[in-house]
């Protein structure tokens, strides 16, 4: 399952849905899927938290 990066709502994968992709602090590029243009607004907005 792929979940919204900003409200980690369920996102159908036979739909198309907004993404976003950033390199993090160590140059890796991240992928996120969001469940709407909403939530990929609000979260490109904000800081984004890197997972460790």
């Amino acid at each position: 399952m792929t979940f919204c990066a900003n409200c980690g709502d369920v996102i159908d994968r036979s739909e198309w849905y907004s993404f976003a992709a950033r390199r993090d602090e160590d140059g890796v590029l991240r992928t996120y899927a969001f469940c709407s243009e909403h939530c990929r607004s609000e979260f490109l907005d904000g800081p984004i938290a890197v997972d460790n």
